[in-house]
């Protein structure tokens, strides 16, 4: 009995370990089939479809795309919620089959809609293959796009690809009070049958990077648009930009490449390009769209003819004073420039610079985009 006694204790303790591990094992699995198997997630809270996530999401959060996920067919996702939020790709791919009679010319799978609504696209893996493909085929005029940006809607892109058998991303105003912008830091952007990112009516576009090309038209397409592209490369089937229907276009930077005996911007009648800098496969026409007083252009050893911009030269005359800090020595024509205000002297407040020595006139803080000349 007493062999006994000292045995059974050992025994229900052993029973309730293994009881005790068994279960910790099966809690375990059971979470992660469970997030692994929903859609995406906000901080620590998964959803199952990433509609419920758009609906769940508030000012300021990130929706992150948790796996790979393709729409059901003829269906998108509208986020029409008029707050701005972020939306990480996370490295996934999100692939939809826009319906045929899609309501929103442009058929995008992530429709951003009405003024206030905002979203940031990003992908923030480190392999950067996150991607939103619009992959409806349906003849000719296929509207099927990863993106579309549309009556008043915003678009920040940040990271990651966008491809359509349309454009990559298409920015349709459609009559709104308020246009539908979009501005691009990075990403790439494919169109198949059109183009890497179109603008159609009204819409605001401002580029500083990003890849877009197309594979049987221009890469990047303004209609009825304004623009300033401060970078990026833009290369086409046709031409690296086409702008039609009174659009207005700004070029600080970037490199444009057209193909198949096309022009690297093709401008119709009509609209308004100014070309700061940037590099251009091609100077046909190029030299009539230079800003006043830019007008060198050379080529580069990889055959781009190249916008060389004007700079001039700047000194100050302080009358006593000292600059602390800002002081520069010259400024590039066709950039607003800021002067150095953190000026000192003894009894005197700063508030700006004259032109002249005799300080008359107007004193500023900036030399204007659009002065030129030496200022010495």
């Amino acid at each position: 009995m007493k062999r006994n006694s000292k045995i059974f204790p050992v025994c229900i303790l052993s029973s309730i370990v293994l009881f005790f591990l068994i279960a910790i094992c099966f809690n375990f699995n059971t979470t992660y089939k469970a997030s692994d198997s929903q859609d995406a997630r906000i901080g620590n809270t998964y959803y199952s479809t990433i509609k419920e996530a758009f609906n769940a999401v508030k000012a300021g959060e990130t929706i992150i795309l948790n796996k790979d996920v393709t729409l059901a067919d003829s269906t998108y996702l509208l986020f029409d919620r008029k707050i701005a939020i972020t939306f990480d790709l996370n490295g996934h791919n999100l692939i939809g089959n826009p319906p045929d009679n899609n309501p929103f010319i442009g058929s995008g799978v992530i429709v951003v809609r009405y003024a206030g609504s905002q979203i940031m696209f990003t992908d923030s893996s480190s392999t950067k293959t996150g991607r939103i493909y619009g992959n409806r085929d349906y003849g000719t005029y296929d509207k099927s796009s990863g993106v579309l940006i549309y009556e008043g809607g915003e678009g920040i892109f940040s990271g990651g690809t966008y491809e359509g058998t349309n454009s990559g991303v298409y920015i349709l105003t459609n009559g709104a009070a308020t246009d539908s912008k979009a501005t691009v830091y990075d990403g790439n952007f494919k169109g198949h049958k059109w183009h890497g990112m179109e603008v159609n009516g009204n819409g605001v576009l401002y580029i500083y990077g990003g890849n877009f090309t197309s594979e049987k038209s221009s890469a990047l397409k303004l209609r009825g648009a304004d623009s300033v592209v401060y970078g990026g490369s833009f290369n086409g089937y046709a031409n690296g930009c086409r702008i039609e229907s009174d659009s207005n276009l700004e070029v600080y930077g970037g490199t444009f490449i057209g193909n198949n005996g096309n022009q690297a911007i093709d401008v119709t009648s009509g609209c308004n390009v100014t070309v700061y800098s940037g590099n251009f496969s091609d100077k046909s026409e190029l030299e009539k769209y230079l800003a006043d007083g830019n007008t060198q252009l050379q080529q580069t050893p990889d055959g781009l003819w190249q916008v060389i911009t004007s700079s001039y030269k700047v000194s100050f005359q302080t009358n006593g004073g000292k600059i602390n800090s800002g002081e520069i020595s010259e400024y590039i024509y066709g950039v607003e420039t800021t002067l150095p205000t953190d000026v000192t002297k003894d009894g005197y407040h700063f508030v700006g610079w004259f032109e002249d020595s005799s300080l008359t006139g107007d004193f500023s803080t900036k030399i204007s985009s659009t002065d030129s000349g030496n200022k010495v």
